[in-house]
């Protein structure tokens, strides 16, 4: 999952200077709220990051339904103190973070 975190967030920034030089995409993106894939490259990675989300999404609902347990300390982990907080720490949300820090972990090992 490291591997695919970190080719992900690669492939993010090259999708991302692509998207930007198109002349089409910021106008679009203005109007509609949504970002289109113009390449084949562009529909590639979007593709790989709905599908490293939801095999993270998985593993959240598992760690929810207390099918999978943390094996951190005391069962103190991020994910815990997420689960705390439904308030502010919605399904998406929670996946959102843990992309977060999985990416920059990649970057700083």
């Amino acid at each position: 999952m490291g591997v695919a975190l970190k080719d992900g967030f690669e492939q993010t920034l090259m999708g991302m200077r692509l998207k930007l030089r198109n002349p089409l995409f910021i106008p679009l993106y203005k109007v509609l709220g949504r970002s289109f894939s113009f390449t084949k490259l562009e529909a590639e990675i979007k593709e790989n990051w709905r599908t490293i989300r939801s095999a993270i999404r998985e593993y959240v609902r598992a760690r929810k339904s207390g099918r999978r347990e943390s094996k951190v300390g005391e069962k103190a982990d991020l994910l815990t103190v997420f689960f705390n907080a439904p308030e502010i720490f919605d399904e998406e949300t929670i996946i959102d973070e843990l992309i977060d820090f999985f990416v920059a972990a990649s970057q700083t090992t």
